[in-house]
């Protein structure tokens, strides 16, 4: 995934009155990306709330019946592997679901929460320039001040994007949002929420919105993480 060319566009270009103050503060939070480039092993638990529409679906799909509204996972995350296993490991619709939450677990925090897109970015932060209004980092990589977006195209899991912005209450840059995009789906994580406990270097995955669809986004379920702890 790290060796996977990078194209990152602005989003948010705020007026730049005072180029040097903004210059200083983008170094700074540059240098707060440095937590994610230190993932520590961790084990979460996950509740799944899945929409009526999609609980309706779970059912058909499994001709289970259906006697709770939220279902729990566990979520074991390493820097290079990820792994969630139902705690009703004879529900049906449990195992339906982690289809889902691979794919936006594993596969999209793995790409932008758990790795850090900028680990392999051959600059120091004494490289960035304020060049006519917007942040400069190397050659070719443009940051807003406060938000960006991260596109990634792979051939096995197609377009792969991260909306990062600054947390001021964190002193760290994180995702927000992160998608997949193929030419059969969409999956998006969305409103996603950091807090205390902190594993490692990072806060941990509190909440998130699970949503897909092919030509646009359908709410699937609310994601609630506890209990992080080192694995």
């Amino acid at each position: 995934m790290r060796k996977i060319l990078f194209i990152i566009a602005v989003l948010v270009c705020g007026c730049q009155t005072q180029r040097q103050k903004d210059l200083s503060l983008v170094r700074d939070r540059y240098l707060k990306l440095k937590p994610l480039s230190s993932y520590s092993s961790t084990v979460c638990e996950i509740e799944s709330r899945p929409t009526q529409p999609a609980l309706a679906r779970f059912q058909q799909m499994s001709k289970e019946k259906v006697n709770a509204d939220s279902w729990k996972f566990t979520w074991r995350q390493t820097e290079t592997r990820c792994e969630i296993k139902p705690h009703d490991k004879n529900s049906k619709i449990a195992a339906a679901q982690i289809a889902f939450l691979e794919t936006g677990f594993c596969l999209l925090l793995q790409s932008h929460y758990v790795n850090s897109p900028f680990d392999e970015l051959p600059v120091k932060a004494d490289d960035i320039k304020s060049v006519e209004g917007v942040v400069q980092v190397g050659p070719a990589i443009s940051l807003a001040r406060d938000e960006f977006l991260i596109s990634t195209k792979t051939k096995a899991h197609g377009d792969l994007r991260a909306r990062y912005r600054f947390e001021e209450s964190l002193n760290q840059w994180v995702p927000w949002e992160i998608e997949q995009r193929t030419d059969q789906f969409i999956l998006s994580l969305t409103d996603l929420v950091y807090g205390s406990p902190q594993v490692g270097n990072r806060f941990s995955v509190k909440s998130a919105t699970l949503s897909v669809g092919t030509e646009r986004l359908i709410k699937h379920s609310d994601l609630q993480v506890m209990d992080c702890r080192p694995m």
